[in-house]
């Protein structure tokens, strides 16, 4: 089945991954976005990759040009 539409969102996170994973699955699961960006998450980085899984998601990361941390 082809979709016509993606639902999408984003939250700035303001470096507080660590403290809002809970939030965070909350409302994935509450509103099922197709794609979700978090912004600002300085989130360790552990040989090029986030130490975090989210059920039915893909983690894509962009590292911080100067620290070891996704941003």
């Amino acid at each position: 089945m082809h979709k016509s539409t993606l639902k999408v969102g984003c939250w700035n996170i303001n470096r507080g991954l660590e403290f809002k994973k809970d939030d965070l699955s909350e409302v994935l699961n509450k509103e099922k976005p197709d794609i979700f960006g978090i912004l600002e998450s300085d989130y360790p980085l552990v040989n090029g990759k986030v130490n975090l899984t989210i059920p039915n998601y893909q983690i894509v990361t962009s590292p911080h040009s100067s620290k070891n941390l996704a941003r």
